[in-house]
């Protein structure tokens, strides 16, 4: 009895063309709403964490090293080591930054499924023919 009452929802769920809608959890792959909170949260925490710990360990560790292994004299004084390791900084966030939108155009491409839509609406069982299958359009 309860596989017949799944059966009756599917049906429910389909659209004109026969195909599943997107909104069904198992179909879709794409974040609930936790997990896209959490995921903004982590990306938030690197925005923060990966320039400042850029910035200390360029300055601190990594470019003294260089200065004394290189004998580079930009990198004399704490002033030359502060540019350098603030570059550092701004690649860091900028490769935070490209991650975050690489991950979120992989999960916009896995919703839609098919990769059909756009601008018009005609993909996601909408759009010109409204029901006929008849390959004209409106």
């Amino acid at each position: 009895m309860r596989s017949a009452r799944r059966d009756t929802t599917r049906v429910k769920e389909e659209d004109h063309t026969g195909k599943r809608c997107p909104c069904d959890r198992n179909e879709m792959a794409g974040l609930t709403a936790s997990e896209t909170l959490m995921k903004l949260l982590l990306y938030t925490f690197f925005m923060f964490a990966a320039p400042l710990a850029t910035y200390r360990v360029g300055q601190d560790v990594l470019l003294p090293a260089a200065h004394a292994r290189y004998g580079w004299t930009a990198l004399e004084d704490a002033g030359g080591r502060a540019v350098y390791a603030g570059v550092a900084a701004i690649l860091a966030v900028n490769a935070v930054l490209v991650v975050y939108v690489v991950s979120a155009f992989a999960e916009e491409n896995s919703f839609g499924g098919n990769g059909t839509g756009g601008a018009n609406g005609a993909g996601a069982g909408g759009g010109g023919s409204r029901g006929r299958d008849d390959g004209k359009r409106d």
